[in-house]
């Protein structure tokens, strides 16, 4: 029996896409939760198209025209696939950590970029936002590849921070439409209730951060031969939102004295501000 389609019936298309692994029938796609998220348009065609390998990555690109194929975030020479683009890919790594979603990056790692999308599309508190990242890290792939940007992590986290809280705000449909647009069962409908961040006239009392408080991040790099590190700080809001942020140099020993100074300097400056 052909494998390469649900009734076992040949045909030159089953062969072509079983030839270029195009969604294998042994990956059911949800699309229902697709379509049923409370994103953009745009945003569900641009999921739909990576989950049904049309989405134009140079990998697809190569099939009929020679060009470079490599991925044009990371320069590592790896070839630019859809599962390398946003679940392999240091640049996409580097994302979700400044995002503080790297366990979501992470749990991508033994599996298929579209198995990693139908456990994700479960998670009712978090699917739109995954949905949105994904989006801009394509559009930012765009913007490489077309405009000629230098790809810098730190300035679509900073983006992303400032731009997305306008689509979350509009996706969110309190519990007035809950009932019409969550795809949870009646066991999972209590996450649906969580807010994707705080927001004006919202009846909810839970989020997923607290409300009136102040988040700083802090990260320092030690160098061998002079030893000397530098750290940088960050604070932001509730809403993750950059508020503050401070940097500087110091003398130590070793990289663990140097996580430890940049702990103790975050904590000065996180009480003097």
């Amino acid at each position: 029996m052909w494998i390469g389609t649900k009734d076992g019936s040949v045909s030159v298309k089953s062969a072509y896409n079983f030839l270029c692994d195009r969604n294998p029938v042994n990956i059911p796609v949800d699309w229902k939760g697709i379509w049923y998220l409370n994103i953009m348009p745009r945003v569900k065609l641009f999921l739909w198209k990576t989950l049904s390998g049309c989405l134009p990555v140079r990998e697809v690109l190569g099939r009929y025209t020679p060009i470079d194929i490599n991925c044009p975030l990371c320069n590592n020479y790896v070839i630019e696939t859809v599962d390398h683009l946003f679940t392999r890919c240091v640049f996409s790594e580097a994302i979700w950590r400044g995002l503080s979603f790297s366990q979501n990056f992470y749990s991508a790692a033994n599996i298929s970029y579209k198995n990693w999308c139908l456990m994700w599309l479960k998670d009712c508190t978090n699917r739109n936002f995954f949905a949105y990242v994904l989006w801009y890290i394509w559009k930012y792939r765009c913007k490489v590849v077309f405009d000629n940007v230098t790809p810098d992590p730190n300035d679509l986290i900073e983006f992303i921070k400032k731009d997305i809280p306008q689509y979350l705000r509009k996706s969110f449909r309190c519990s007035a439409n809950l009932k019409s647009t969550s795809l949870c069962d009646a066991a999972n409908l209590k996450s649906s209730l969580v807010c994707d961040i705080s927001h004006p006239g919202c009846i909810h009392e839970s989020f997923n951060r607290l409300q009136d408080v102040a988040y700083i991040y802090f990260d320092a790099a030690f160098q061998n031969k002079s030893n000397k590190f530098a750290y940088g700080i960050v604070e932001v809001n509730n809403e993750g939102l950059l508020v503050e942020f401070t940097r500087g140099t110091r003398w130590c020993s070793s990289a663990e004295e140097a996580e430890s100074r940049a702990c103790r300097e975050a904590t000065r400056w996180g009480q003097s501000s």
